[in-house]
């Protein structure tokens, strides 16, 4: 593993308060990376309406075309977050990406003030610029110290 990441890079399945990003902060979430997630929904703190797949478990999804887990997930939590490597994005079915609220990793590149991300179909696309006005969100391997491991 590599250093300064936190403990919860080496669970499988935990809970915790979202930390990522801009939406949810705060939320309690069940994070999955691997193994069956529905044992430990009675075990989560009352309240915990959203649910958040790693990369790791698409992966696996999409290698099996197997999506009945994520399918049952969109109907039982109020949020389904899927944590999309941009080379995956693809591969997912429509209909469930459609249904749950997407965090797509570029990776690690280089993005300076005034370059655009763009997405949509050509000469329809959506952007945003990389600015001083847009809000950046930074996460340190503390950041993820409170969350709870369950399997």
């Amino acid at each position: 593993m590599r250093q300064n990441q936190p403990e919860c890079s080496k669970w499988d399945i935990w809970y915790g308060k979202e930390v990522e990003g801009h939406t949810d902060i705060g939320e309690y979430t069940l994070f999955v990376r691997r193994g069956d997630f529905r044992p430990y929904i009675e075990k989560l703190p009352e309240g915990t309406n959203r649910i958040w797949f790693c990369k790791e478990y698409l992966f696996k999804c999409v290698f099996h075309n197997d999506f009945r887990a994520l399918l049952w997930a969109i109907e039982f939590f109020h949020v389904t977050c899927l944590d999309v490597p941009v080379e995956l994005l693809r591969q997912l079915p429509r209909n469930i990406t459609l249904q749950c609220r997407l965090y797509v990793r570029l990776g690690d590149v280089s993005l300076g003030l005034g370059d655009q991300i763009s997405w949509g179909k050509a000469y329809n696309e959506k952007y945003i610029a990389v600015g001083e006005d847009t809000p950046i969100a930074t996460n340190t391997p503390e950041t993820y110290e409170e969350d709870i491991r369950l399997q």
